[in-house]
């Protein structure tokens, strides 16, 4: 059986002063991985396994070198999710993931993940914080909803007790009703 490299996506952020600013997103896109084997060093990523009747095999080198001991994983049905510490301080973006300048296609830039290296700064949405929640296999901190809610610039609903769940619950045969009831009421002429 041959062997093909999954599709890897990946964005980053950079900072000079703040290490847990300083890091990779990278997803390696292969659903209902069957005993997955990965080896995370300094200096690279070998993945291997299989999905189906395909076999993956992937060995990336990096651009630059990373925190192994800090970095962290999570394989879910769909993906392998990897959050990869820079080890060197920098304020600028690594050029490439690889370090080879030759262009994989496999290796492709993560849009919805990505923020432009002049606005990294300006979007506080660390990734790790907001998935902390998965399993646990990101660290022991929990989905902070009021720091989401500060982000987006609205306010989670606080609800105590049924019957104000209830106040948010309508499906729509009652919104029909009440519309239909507004249209039958006659208007007064002045």
């Amino acid at each position: 059986m041959s062997t093909i490299p999954p599709e890897v996506l990946w964005a980053q952020r950079s900072n000079d002063s703040i290490p847990e600013k300083n890091l990779l997103y990278l997803t390696i896109n292969v659903a209902d991985v069957e005993k997955p084997e990965i080896t995370l060093s300094a200096t690279e990523l070998k993945f291997e396994g299989k999905s189906g009747e395909k076999h993956y095999k992937l060995d990336i080198e990096f651009y630059d070198e990373i925190d192994e001991k800090k970095s962290k994983y999570q394989i879910t049905g769909s993906h392998i999710f990897f959050i990869l510490y820079k080890k060197k301080l920098n304020a600028e973006f690594w050029p490439r993931l690889t370090k080879l300048k030759v262009k994989q296609h496999y290796i492709k830039t993560d849009f919805d993940k990505w923020v432009d290296e002049d606005e990294q700064d300006e979007k506080d949405d660390d990734l790790q914080n907001s998935m902390g929640d998965l399993g646990n296999a990101f660290g022991d901190e929990s989905i902070d909803f009021a720091k989401l809610a500060a982000e987006s610039g609205g306010e989670f609903p606080s609800l105590n007790t049924p019957s104000e769940l209830d106040q948010l619950s309508s499906s729509d045969e009652e919104e029909a009703a009440s519309d239909d009831k507004a249209q039958e009421q006659p208007s007064e002429e002045k």
